[in-house]
């Protein structure tokens, strides 16, 4: 299976404070979810905000098919097909669905307006709720629907890897389910992923392997299956 995604032994410190990730090493390989579990304060968001450049790297790697993009900034991480959608959603509420979900492409602003409303079309089959709202204003829009709106502004960048930071915060849970069965898609769609999830069990239920975190750093890996209701995984959660 080709390696998508590597992290080689990063490191992330936030000033002259000691490090907030240490020496954390993986691999997301193509057409997987990996999910980060641990919890609060694990390091997990700040994992995903290295990688996309947010936080500079004190230590360490990041190669995307290949290629070594440690050193790019995160505009450039994007045109190499690496997304983030952060916690939080962080939609422009004045603009409209079809607005930000254009926002959403423009590192493929020179591609014909034809390409981009193809996708803008197979994002609507995903979420068809955003279809019904295309013209309504995103600050007006429900917290789930505001999360299928922050997905749907990802994948019109036609990402080659998307990290998903907690998806399912602040949502009702029969959302949540719509959410991470679109997020299953996305991945057997061919989209490698990595998945922020504080909710373990919902995480798993999608997941192929998950890796868990403790104090930043990597104290657990496995596949999803095995690590389903895992005493070393309750131990983690717990601070033993």
């Amino acid at each position: 299976m080709s390696v998508s995604l590597r992290i080689e032994n990063i490191s992330v410190s936030y000033g002259e404070a000691a490090p907030v990730l240490r020496d954390v090493s993986f691999e997301l390989n193509a057409n997987e979810i990996v999910a980060i579990l641990g919890a609060n304060g694990a390091g997990k968001s700040t994992l995903l905000r290295a990688i996309s450049g947010i936080l500079p790297l004190q230590a360490g790697r990041v190669f995307v098919d290949g290629e070594d993009i440690s050193t790019m900034p995160p505009s450039r991480r994007v045109e190499r097909g690496l997304v983030h959608v952060p916690e939080g959603r962080q939609m422009l509420a004045g603009l409209s669905v079809h607005e930000n979900l254009i926002l959403g492409a423009y590192v493929r602003r020179r591609e014909p307006a034809a390409a981009l409303m193809a996708t803008e079309s197979e994002i609507y089959d995903l979420f068809p709720i955003l279809a019904e709202r295309r013209h309504q204003l995103a600050g007006s829009l429900s917290g789930g629907q505001q999360q299928m709106l922050a997905l749907g502004r990802a994948l019109m960048s036609k990402p080659r890897i998307l990290m998903c930071d907690e998806p399912s915060l602040g949502i009702a849970p029969l959302v949540v389910n719509e959410i991470f069965a679109a997020i299953a898609r996305m991945r057997d769609g061919g989209i490698p992923i990595m998945l922020v999830e504080q909710n373990a069990k919902k995480a798993l239920s999608i997941a192929d392997r998950a890796i868990a975190m403790q104090r930043g750093q990597i104290r657990l890996v496995g596949s999803a299956r095995d690590l389903q209701g895992s005493e070393a995984l309750s131990a983690i959660y717990l601070g033993n």
